[in-house]
């Protein structure tokens, strides 16, 4: 169950600064406990500078269970980290979670430099299996987790980073890096609740961008990754009341550890401009199908059946 804990305390900065404006580069990283978040996280705190410039701040967000779980994580960033850090529970399912946190943040710093977002709730499973109603909480509780949540952090962060493209610092366009899905770019079997979450986020994404052309917004859209991915949503979902009966699956395309190579890559890359891109994973002939659907013909009657069934076993 992600219902938010009581009163969670939410860790303060950490460092010698309480000023909110910071010389060096403020980073925001979402999800930072997950399969792949937590190496993400991993390569921040391995790593003084961003882009040629020292970082001056980490924001760490993730769902906690235990409400000491901020203030630990924090205690762990302070031993390896030369910078601020700044841990806080997020529940992406709670507005109010959500404006809690970007009430922290306000009083921490002026601008975001650069944010990951990494959070997510998967669920596959026929729709024959699901009642009506069980449908109708896998689909709300997908669009709280997986949209709205991610959304509304995408669209706060997008305004943090609008001042620090203005303030003159840096000639690097800022970047939010969202992890989300191949399953939002292709309607998938026995991923109804699922698609629909995802095409939600990307939607919501590249209308962001539309309104905030200098950022720098990289979606992230991987098939299968092997990460406790599945094993997490099934524990979530079950505890709502939800049928989790699965459909059986192959082994991941992905490693985690290839997955994060691929974020981190391009987290990392220059851009003084802004612009927005999908980067699909794997490479070679997945990358290929997403465009090759889109063309007329060919998409719909080469490539689409071809996705569908291989989608069938993931």
């Amino acid at each position: 169950n992600m219902a938010a804990p009581t009163a969670t305390p939410l860790a303060t900065p950490t460092g010698q600064s309480s000023s909110k404006s910071h010389h060096g580069a403020v980073l925001l990283i979402a999800g930072c406990t997950g399969g792949m978040g937590s190496i993400l996280l991993n390569h921040i705190t391995s790593s003084t500078v961003y882009k040629g410039r020292p970082i001056a701040l980490l924001i760490a967000l993730d769902y906690f269970p235990d409400t000491s779980g901020p203030a630990t994580l924090n205690s762990s960033l302070r031993e390896h980290c030369r910078f601020e850090t700044l841990v806080m529970h997020w529940d992406a399912a709670r507005i109010s979670s959500t404006t809690e946190v970007a009430h922290r943040i306000d009083q921490a710093t002026d601008i975001i430099d650069a944010a990951l977002i990494t959070t997510g709730l998967g669920f596959h499973g026929n729709l024959g299996d699901l009642s009506l109603e069980e449908s109708d909480k896998t689909l709300q509780r997908l669009m709280q987790v997986n949209a709205i949540g991610p959304s509304l952090l995408s669209q706060y962060c997008a305004q943090k980073m609008q001042a620090a493209a203005t303030s003159g610092i840096t000639t690097e366009a800022p970047i939010l890096l969202v992890l989300s899905s191949y399953s939002g770019v292709v309607g998938l079997a026995h991923r109804a609740a699922y698609c629909s979450s995802k095409f939600a986020l990307n939607g919501f994404l590249e209308s962001l961008h539309a309104e905030y052309p200098e950022l720098r917004l990289v979606l992230v859209c991987p098939t299968s990754v092997s990460t406790a991915f599945r094993a997490n949503w099934k524990k979530d979902l079950a505890a709502q009341g939800v049928n989790t009966k699965a459909i059986e699956v192959n082994k991941a395309d992905l490693t985690a550890e290839e997955c994060v190579s691929a974020v981190w890559s391009a987290f990392i890359s220059p851009s003084s401009t802004g612009g927005i891109s999908y980067r699909i994973l794997p490479d070679g002939l997945t990358a290929a199908s997403y465009w090759l659907l889109r063309l007329p013909f060919i998409g719909d009657y080469l490539v689409r059946p071809r996705v569908l069934s291989k989608s069938s076993k993931l």
